[in-house]
């Protein structure tokens, strides 16, 4: 397993804000990272507004 850094953009339309995250996941492919994030961020904001901006392999 490595370990992929994600940065995300979550659009709040009730905030009208835009938040950016960065989060570490561990994954066997930058695929599943991409997948495993939004699925987690969806989950904690409630929103279906994810972006996933980009993914490096840390």
């Amino acid at each position: 397993m490595n370990e992929y850094i994600v940065k995300v953009s979550v659009i709040k339309t009730k905030e009208r804000k835009v938040f950016k995250y960065t989060v570490v996941q561990k994954a066997n492919s930058i695929l599943e990272a991409e997948k495993l994030v939004k699925e987690k961020m969806i989950k904690k904001e409630g929103t279906g507004c994810v972006y996933i901006k980009e993914v490096l392999k840390k």
